[in-house]
């Protein structure tokens, strides 16, 4: 089947270093962005090339520009139905337990285990 395309918002490096990782080993292609600007701008342009994400992770809390909330909100102008997950540290516990709230289709808390991103993604 095709392989799993996902865009990754973080800023900080070793976090998506970790995520690389697993999700090599979860054989998913993925794309990484540091900020809202740039995760919009990727996602933007894959849509119009048709190389669609399957799904977007956004990390909440973004020191400079758009924050995941703001960034979930541009992406839904682009497509509607998106699949975006949010991300997020202990700090914001509110948005893991009411993410539908906020708008994403689920969240996940840091730091993550690989199996938690695997249930998380709804990978088989």
């Amino acid at each position: 089947g095709e392989r799993m395309k996902i865009l990754f918002m973080d800023d900080d490096k070793t976090t998506q270093k970790v995520a690389r990782e697993m999700l090599k080993t979860l054989s998913c292609e993925v794309d990484f962005a540091s900020n809202g600007s740039e995760a919009v701008n990727k996602y933007e342009k894959a849509t119009e090339e048709g190389k669609y994400f399957d799904i977007v992770i956004l990390d909440i809390v973004i020191p400079e520009g758009d924050d995941g909330i703001k960034t979930l909100k541009k992406i839904r102008q682009i497509n509607p139905k998106a699949k975006v997950i949010a991300l997020t540290g202990f700090a914001n516990r509110e948005i893991i337990t009411n993410y539908k709230k906020y708008g994403f289709s689920s969240a996940i808390e840091k730091p993550f285990t690989l199996e938690k991103l695997k249930t998380t993604l709804n990978i088989r």
